[in-house]
């Protein structure tokens, strides 16, 4: 009997011990399903959190900069004793002379590809695209103002050049999607000058910042600062073709050009989350994308610094003191 009875004990011992070890094990998968699900809503809430649009702060030294113009308005240029060369029919600024020399207001035409470039003390500007006004293709690239006189629309292209640079009257404006310098590749052939604009970048740096999820205030996004080779190009992201629209989803720049020693000076900023990198000796359809990463820029803002602080001091110290109540012993120690 005694031995009967020893085997009971031994067989309700071992199935007690089986369905503990079963329960633990759902217990087990339930938890995991459980965290996959407070993972995803974590996940969600840090991306509703973080900004879809970083600030990028851009600055270079490049013999080039174009842009697409999107803002006519901000993109004026003010002239002063500059070479103006385009076709317009009816201007009285431009009658008399191919080439005439000009004081007054350049505004591009919206979506017209503007170019600067630069280098011995001296400027070039380009302004071709614009609207279409006849059925031939034929654009208006920009219009002239000058005081006293009838606006006048100059048909692309539209060639400015300004012999001495400090003629300037202020920096030549950037208001659009813009590309900085152009590929380093195959070399053109020497003039004996050394004058020539080869449409280098020399330098430059790109700098990332986050706006904070309370208080839209800027701060500077960790290991978010880019340095541009030299003979490279920066993009943002649009191929800048004169007979295409303006697309609102690429991002405008915004910001200046000033002539320095090596060609422009530029400095502008961008609300976009890429920028696009073609490095010296690639093809065309090979670029480097500076972009930021989900958590990269989340975890830039204070906050959710702060939030993720405190599920982890909540976390450690709600283990500890489970651990120390007792409530995750291990199933087969609580039958003993």
């Amino acid at each position: 009997m005694k031995i009967v009875g020893k085997r009971v004990s031994t067989g309700a011992k071992w199935l007690a011990t089986e369905v503990a070890r079963y329960l633990s094990t759902k217990g087990a998968t339930n938890l995991i399903i459980i965290a996959l699900i407070l993972t995803s809503i974590a996940f969600l809430a840090l991306r509703q959190l973080s900004r879809s649009e970083l600030y990028a702060s851009v600055d270079a030294v490049s013999e080039l900069v174009r842009f697409r113009a999107v803002r006519p308005l901000i993109a004026t240029i003010p002239l002063t004793n500059a070479t103006l060369v385009a076709s317009a029919e009816g201007c009285a600024a431009l009658a008399g002379d191919p080439s005439p020399r000009v004081t007054g207001l350049l505004q591009p035409s919206e979506g017209a590809i503007v170019s600067y470039r630069a280098g011995a003390g001296r400027i070039a500007i380009q302004i071709v695209g614009g609207r279409l006004v006849s059925e031939n293709g034929a654009r208006v690239a920009a219009t002239f103002q000058s005081s006293g006189r009838a606006d006048c629309d100059l048909v692309e292209p539209v060639t400015v050049r300004i012999t001495n640079a400090d003629e300037l009257v202020r920096p030549l404006p950037i208001a659009g999607p813009a590309d900085i310098g152009q590929e380093f590749g195959v070399p053109a052939m020497p003039t004996g000058t050394a004058s020539r604009i080869y449409d280098i970048m020399w330098e430059g740096r790109v700098r990332v910042f986050n706006r904070t999820y309370y208080g839209e205030r800027l701060v500077p996004v960790a290991d978010a600062e880019f340095p541009l080779p030299l003979g490279s190009r920066l993009s943002g992201g649009d191929n800048l073709d004169p007979k295409q629209p303006v697309d609102p989803a690429i991002a405008a720049w915004y910001g200046a050009a000033i002539p320095g020693e090596k060609g422009l000076q530029i400095s502008a900023t961008t609300i976009s989350k890429t920028l696009q990198l073609y490095r010296p000796g690639t093809r065309r359809d090979e670029m480097e994308t500076l972009g930021l990463s989900l958590l990269t820029s989340t975890f830039a803002d204070s906050l959710t610094l702060i939030i993720t602080g405190f599920v982890v001091v909540f976390g450690g110290v709600l283990g500890a003191a489970a651990n120390w109540m007792g409530l995750w012993r291990n199933p087969e120690e609580k039958h003993e």
